[in-house]
């Protein structure tokens, strides 16, 4: 009673491991929208307000390993399309073409996600972006732009142990075993 759109415990599950997260996608009928293709989220349509307090729910979101995920990269570019501006879906396509190692495209959306950014109290988010664009820049043989991009990475979020660990990757990879054990 008197919450209309709740937050509650959503938790991702994968092969030995889970990630918690806080949740919103049970809303009311009217005054929301869904933005995106894919990874969608809820907005209000304006003119609406909401009250959001904590349920005490948990859904676990157990992955399909089976399920294609071809279509992917079309629906995230479909989702920039709808907004260039929104640094939560430039970071998603960053990922997909890291994942499909599509190196240029990691670096050109590696920069736009960083001035969406720029402005936001994310460290985590800024750091994970350069980190993948430190490993475009090396897998394109650019190592000292591949350094400076794991540097800034680690300058972002110096407690986000992934970032030095990167670091670390790469002085390995160029033989470079003071910083590797720096970094390490």
């Amino acid at each position: 009673e008197g919450n209309v759109w709740p937050e509650y415990k959503h938790t991702l599950v994968g092969d030995g491991w889970e990630l918690p997260q806080t949740y919103f996608k049970i809303h009311p009928r009217h005054g929301l929208r869904w933005k995106f293709p894919i990874h969608e989220m809820l907005v209000a349509e304006p003119g609406y307000e909401f009250t959001r307090n904590r349920i005490d729910l948990e859904v676990k979101h157990i992955q399909d390993l089976e399920k294609s995920r071809s279509s992917y990269l079309e629906l995230i570019e479909l989702g920039v399309e709808e907004d260039p501006t929104d640094w939560r879906m430039l970071q998603y396509l960053q990922w997909d073409y890291l994942l499909r190692k599509r190196w240029n495209d990691v670096l050109k959306v590696g920069s736009r996600v960083l001035v969406q950014l720029e402005p936001l109290n994310l460290s985590v988010e800024k750091a994970a972006t350069c980190m993948w664009s430190a490993e475009a820049a090396f897998e394109l043989g650019y190592h000292d732009w591949a350094i400076e991009w794991a540097d800034r990475a680690i300058w972002y979020a110096p407690l986000f142990f992934e970032a030095k660990g990167v670091r670390a990757l790469l002085a390995y990879r160029m033989q470079d075993w003071n910083n590797c054990y720096k970094y390490a």
